[in-house]
């Protein structure tokens, strides 16, 4: 075994993100965090792609979605998923502490933004579904057919298939529905 092997075979990682295939995988732009959805599209599920340690999951719904695209800002301070639903769906990452700004994360500094548990929380003793942390905010588009990203401003940007471009606001404080600062057709000649 020559030396270029061994470092090889020292920095592999195998995870067992989920039951079935992936359906959707993401880095970070630091290669920091790893985001992946299955083919089911129920689970979005965070790790450090360094250990191999799951971070955090996000519930995106409880019916079988097809993910189309996940998205992390600049900051990883937010996650967006989009699926056949119609939906976007937001997720606040910030408490992993992998923001560019704060490597440790100061208390003092962190948004109050949490994303959402489940009604019946108190019964996650019976089912782990019941404690999921829900999207934060969502954004809801004409043709389900779409990724997403987000600009230097953190506002949402959603493309769809039929040439619809979206740019929208989130509110950082208590999320909620984002609202639609810009919507046209691309496609369109002008």
């Amino acid at each position: 075994m020559n030396v270029y092997q061994k470092e090889e075979k020292e920095l592999q990682n195998v995870l067992e993100a989920h039951n079935s295939s992936l359906s959707c995988i993401q880095l970070n732009s630091q290669g920091t965090l790893l985001a992946t959805a299955s083919e089911k599209g129920t689970i979005i599920r965070l790790y450090n792609p360094h250990t191999g340690d799951l971070l955090q999951e996000l519930r995106r719904g409880s019916d079988k979605a097809e993910v189309y695209s996940i998205a992390i800002d600049l900051k990883t301070k937010w996650l967006g998923c989009t699926s056949d639903k119609g939906t976007v769906h937001i997720f606040s990452i910030v408490k992993l502490g992998l923001s560019v700004e704060d490597e440790v994360v100061d208390e003092s500094k962190k948004d109050d933004a949490k994303n959402n548990k489940h009604v019946f929380k108190f019964m996650k003793k019976i089912s782990k579904y019941f404690d999921s942390e829900w999207s934060f905010a969502k954004f809801r588009v004409t043709d389900s057919r779409t990724i997403c990203t987000f600009d230097k401003d953190e506002n949402l940007v959603v493309v769809s298939a039929d040439g619809t471009y979206y740019r929208a606001s989130l509110d950082s404080s208590h999320g909620g529905e984002c609202k639609t600062l810009q919507e046209k057709n691309i496609l369109e000649s002008e």
